[in-house]
């Protein structure tokens, strides 16, 4: 069995303007500044390649924070006020399946602000594995979407399973841990890598 280790977040140039002119400028400059604002974030792709060396089709788990919807609320003067972030969570998902030399997207919508991610990966024929030492609540085979609910200050206080027709939970408690939440869903803790993808880019790793 292999392993790997864990993977280490204008120059100003005075203008004379006509009357009409300036007020056209300064309504395109105005129109310019309400599309910025409104325009959706910039995401990227995370992408994953099957370049082990014994022909292997791999299977591949992934966890990752959800920052949530942030709502502001602003202030008289037009500064930021008080910000709420509702929903924060972990998400952890699989399987995408990597046929040997070829490559799979696995997130179009990366936000460039998430400058980690955390994957699992093995051999459908229990060969290879490439795993690492941060535990998420997953199973090895068969598909499944795992989620924390999130305190505010980031501790998981619950654990939902997701499937087609319904969803399950387990409070995260004192008295019942995050691996007992896990077990008590039918679920176990798999051993994650730690993947820093980095800012503003698509982003490719190659499992060897």
């Amino acid at each position: 069995m292999r392993r790997h280790p864990v993977t280490a977040r204008l120059a100003h140039h005075p203008l004379t303007l006509k009357p009409f002119t300036a007020r056209l400028l300064t309504l395109s400059v105005g129109f310019l500044a309400a599309a910025i604002a409104s325009a959706p974030p910039v995401f990227a792709g995370l992408e994953f390649c099957n370049r082990t060396d014994d022909g292997s089709t791999l299977s591949l788990a992934l966890a990752y924070y959800n920052f949530g919807n942030i709502h502001r609320r602003f202030r008289k003067d037009g500064s930021t006020g008080l910000t709420i972030t509702v929903n924060p969570r972990w998400t952890i998902r699989g399987w995408w399946t990597i046929p040997h030399n070829e490559c799979i997207t696995a997130v179009t919508d990366r936000d460039p602000n998430l400058e980690y991610y955390y994957y699992y990966a093995h051999s459908q024929d229990t060969s290879y594995e490439d795993s690492g030492h941060y535990l998420w609540c997953g199973r090895k085979y068969g598909r499944f979407h795992i989620e924390y609910r999130l305190s505010r200050d980031n501790d998981p206080v619950q654990v939902l399973a997701f499937n087609s027709s319904s969803v399950k939970s387990v409070p995260v408690t004192s008295a019942t841990d995050l691996e007992a939440a896990c077990s008590d869903l039918g679920y176990r803790l798999l051993p994650f890598n730690q993947l820093k993808v980095g800012e503003n880019e698509n982003y490719t790793h190659e499992i060897f």
